[in-house]
This record gives C-alpha cells, sequence and structure tokens, in this order.
C-alpha cells in the first residue's frame, strides 16, 4: 500500500438514472462541476450497468480531460429505497428494471497500488446516499460532493481489488467532442414557466426566448443578462420563436385578450410593435423566416391547418399555400392535419411543413406550389430542419424517431430510434451535426454522416422543448423546466 495514500484527496460522486421517472442525478467533485464536465463521468460508467463483483472495484485513468488527467475508482450496485429514506431494502425499479447505483471516487492523482481500502467507500457512500435523498426531494441534475483524505487498511482483506482500465481522446470517450454548458437563464420563482421556444440573433450574441405563458426574454447570453421581457397576456400557448434575418424584429404567435391568434413582430431596437393583418380562433404553432431578393419573409402553420406566407418589411400576407388535397371551409388547404411544423431551405426558394398525423410537404415558395409529400410518421411531426446544403431534411416526431430524408426524391436515407417523443431538431452551420431534444430531457448531439450518437447532454430536469444552433456553431436549449441553457463543443 502507497504510505502516502493517507495525504491523497478523494472526493465522492455518484450516477443514478430512470427512465420512468425522467433524470440522471450526477453528484461529482466541485472542480469537475464548476467545469461543467460531469457528463464525462456519466459516460465513463455507462458501460458498467450490471453490479460489480463483490470486493472489486472499477479503475478507470482518464487523460486530457478539462481538468487534466482524473482518475475515478467506482462499483455499482442497485439503488435501494433505504437511499431516499424508505423503509426496508427493496431494490427500486424502473418499472420492472432496477436503477443502477454506481459510486464511487474521483482523484487527481494516480493510485499506484493495485488495491484501496473498502472504508473510503463506506466514507463516500455516507455522502452520496444525502444526495441522492435530497435529489429525490428537489430534483438537481448535478450537485457537489466534499473532498476527504483516503485512508489505509492494515487488513489486506478489507481492501478492494481494482480492474483498471485507461481512457484518452482516441480509446473509449471522446473527449474532443465533449460539449460543456457556458451559460444558463433560469426563470425567476414569480414568472416560472416552461419554454416553448429558443431562437438566436444572426450575429449569435442574443437569445430570443419565448415561455408557454406568453412571455418573450430577450437575453444576452455572454453577459448572462436579460436585455428585454415582453409580456402578453396571461393565457398559456405553445409557438416557436423566431428573429427577422436582420435581427432587429423578433416574431412569434399569441392569443390575445379576445381569444384570437395573431403574429405579433417587436423590434427590440426601437420598442415598436405590430400585428400581421390575420387573426385565427386557431392557435399558430409555428413560424419560420427567410431572407431573399431584398425581401424578408414569415411563414406560419396553424391549427387551422393553413400555411400563410407574409412579407415581413412591408407586414402584408403574400398568400395562403393551397392544393386540391384538404377541403376546408370552402377552400382547399394545404393539409389534413393541423401543422405543428414549418421550416424554410437555406437558399428561400423551399418550404417543408409538417402535420400532427406524420406527414411532411414540400412546396415552392415563389409560388405557393406542392412539389411533393412523404410520411414519416403515424404521429406529430414536431420539428422540421434543412442542412446547410438544402439537401437533406431532419424530422423530429412523436413516435421518438428522426428521419433524414432527402429533397429530391423525398426517400429516408437514415432513420434514429430514440425511444421518446423528439421536440426539436437542428443542424449546425458546418451540416456534419444535428441536435435533438426529446420528452426524456436529454439533448443528443448526432454525428450526420454516421448516423451515430456523438454525446447526450443531461443537465436540463425538464423535456427538451427546443433546440438551435448559432451561425459560429453554439448550441442553445430550452426545457420544460424553464431554463435556457447555451453549449459550447470541446476544443
Amino acid at each position: 500500500m502507497n504510505d502516502n495514500i493517507e495525504k491523497i484527496q478523494a472526493a465522492p460522486f455518484l450516477i443514478s438514472s430512470s427512465q420512468q421517472r425522467d433524470f440522471t442525478t450526477i453528484v461529482a467533485p466541485g472542480y469537475i462541476c464548476d467545469a461543467n464536465i460531469s457528463d464525462l463521468l456519466r459516460k465513463v460508467v455507462s458501460r458498467y450497468n450490471q453490479p460489480t463483483q463483490l470486493g472489486k472495484a472499477i479503475y478507470v485513468e482518464i487523460s486530457g480531460s478539462e481538468v487534466g488527467d482524473i482518475f475515478v475508482i467506482f462499483r455499482t450496485t442497485w439503488a435501494l429505497e433505504k437511499y431516499i429514506g424508505g423503509q426496508g431494502d427493496e431494490i427500486l425499479r424502473d418499472p420492472a428494471r432496477p436503477i443502477p447505483f454506481i459510486e464511487g471516487l474521483v482523484l487527481q492523482e494516480p493510485i499506484t497500488d493495485d488495491v484501496i481500502a473498502s472504508t473510503n467507500f463506506e466514507i463516500a457512500h455516507q455522502q452520496v446516499v444525502k444526495h441522492y435523498q435530497a435529489f429525490w426531494q428537489s430534483p438537481q441534475p448535478v450537485q457537489k460532493s466534499e473532498s476527504f483524505n483516503l485512508q489505509t487498511e492494515s487488513d489486506s482483506s478489507k481492501n478492494l481489488i481494482l480492474i483498471k482500465t485507461q481512457l484518452s481522446p482516441s480509446r473509449g470517450i471522446s473527449l474532443g467532442k465533449l460539449w460543456r454548458c457556458i451559460g444558463t437563464l433560469s426563470s425567476d420563482s414569480s414568472s416560472y414557466s416552461e419554454v416553448c421556444s429558443v431562437a438566436f440573433s444572426p450575429d449569435g450574441k442574443l437569445i430570443a426566448v419565448r415561455y408557454n405563458d406568453q412571455t418573450v426574454k430577450l437575453w444576452d447570453w455572454s453577459k448572462q443578462k436579460t436585455e428585454f421581457v415582453w409580456d402578453f397576456w396571461k393565457r398559456n400557448s405553445v409557438s416557436l420563436i423566431a428573429f427577422s434575418p436582420n435581427g432587429e424584429t423578433i416574431a412569434t404567435a399569441v392569443f390575445d385578450n379576445s381569444g384570437q391568434s395573431v403574429i405579433k413582430l417587436w423590434n427590440w431596437r426601437t420598442g415598436e410593435q405590430n400585428d400581421l393583418p390575420q387573426r385565427s380562433r386557431e392557435a399558430i404553432y409555428s413560424i419560420a423566416t427567410s431572407y431573399d431578393l431584398n425581401q424578408e419573409w414569415l411563414v406560419s402553420g396553424s391549427e387551422d391547418r393553413h400555411i400563410e406566407l407574409w412579407n415581413l418589411s412591408e407586414k402584408r400576407s403574400i398568400w395562403s399555400f393551397k392544393e386540391t388535397e384538404g377541403w376546408l371551409g370552402g377552400e382547399y388547404s394545404p393539409h389534413l392535419h393541423p401543422i405543428k411544423s414549418v421550416a424554410i431551405s437555406p437558399n428561400g426558394k423551399i418550404l417543408a411543413s409538417g402535420d400532427k398525423e406524420g406527414v411532411v410537404k414540400i412546396w415552392g415558395m415563389e409560388r405557393g406550389e406542392r412539389r411533393g409529400k412523404i410520411r414519416v410518421s403515424l404521429e406529430s411531426v414536431n420539428s422540421l430542419a434543412f442542412s446547410t446544403d438544402g439537401q437533406t431534411i431532419a424530422s423530429g416526431s412523436n413516435d421518438g424517431k428522426i428521419k433524414f430524408f432527402r429533397l429530391n426524391n423525398l426517400e429516408v436515407i437514415l432513420n434514429i430510434v430514440v425511444n421518446h417523443p423528439v421536440n426539436s431538431v437542428a443542424f449546425s452551420p458546418s451540416g456534419q451535426i444535428l441536435a435533438s431534444g426529446s420528452d426524456d430531457n436529454q439533448i443528443r448531439i448526432w454525428d450526420f454522416n454516421k448516423g451515430e450518437l456523438i454525446t447526450t447532454l443531461s443537465e436540463h430536469t425538464g423535456g427538451i422543448t427546443s433546440v438551435t444552433f448559432s451561425s459560429d456553431g453554439l448550441l442553445a436549449s430550452g426545457s420544460k423546466d424553464g431554463r435556457i441553457k447555451v453549449w459550447r463543443k470541446g476544443q
């Protein structure tokens, strides 16, 4: 045994998750929490979801993290009721699957011996159980643990046998692909509401946030400062939010005090407000903006199955997209079911619209003619996104699937199963990465070309309602937990 082990500091950590309760809780050392890399610990232990052999522990050396080389020792057991103050030792199940309870120690210097005293795990266990109990009372995604000096044990039978593994950027954990949270906007307690949608300004400096209580906030995320609040009638409704292409106007749809749905425009620089002339009692779920031929455009999709094209500069309706498929109140509508999502191609020439029954239609923006349709689901298409070259469209649906299909032939080229309703999808500026947000509180980052999961971001405690990229590759997320987070890819 190392004679100096009592001088080595360790801090407990805990990873435990439940699909039924939609959470992952992480207890980690303060320096890891402060560096926003607690997800690294989850990655390390993700493959160990079965109980560790009695008397043994996993020892992982991780090189090249944001906080330098770290050393992790852990073991897995099943979460018990007594960990949360319940009676007896019954295993917590989810709903029929035991919940893994992974606990261990994090060190900033290596252990050269093959064994470590089990006493240290008992010290760590007492601390993480307190955090675990606190989590079930008031969920927090990440909690800080307190460090202590490792203890020696003269009786070798009380030492744990370590099973050693090494990880580096080339072995198992892609440290260069880690994403870290660099900013959070939380709702104050007096105006807590779920986030419906977030949008970056064209220069990436501001984020517009739409809440379901019809409040809009403009957030300077780099200064961690709310610049403006735009407050409407306190009536819950869900809609997307968008910046005009010049970045001066914010658009969203709300219900006014007469109960009619209206698209509101707000010039946040001058304070000028305008309503687009169409008024409907049906909810407007989705909007998208575009710039073409010195004109700024806005497209809206609504509960009443209409798609409307607007000239933002002149604040007037150009036309409604129509075809001979859906008859509605004396005229033909573009969809047979409520329209839940719209997206405009990067060149401003193509529109995609998705409805509540899983149908996506493609339209020419210039004349409003339909160019094709594809069924991507039997459930609602909650989000659509064009790749940067405009040749591929991604859809996220209530059936828990993300599908990619080509614009030229409308053939599905990739199908990803998330198993939870996908509420939002967004391509990065490079077009190589897709971010998705789903009801299980998770943001997933995908390699579009390989169809592989790069990483999962787990700091939200409510379903993810919106993800969007800035022009320089930052990712913003909005959640039902009322928080907005900004993420940056690690170098």
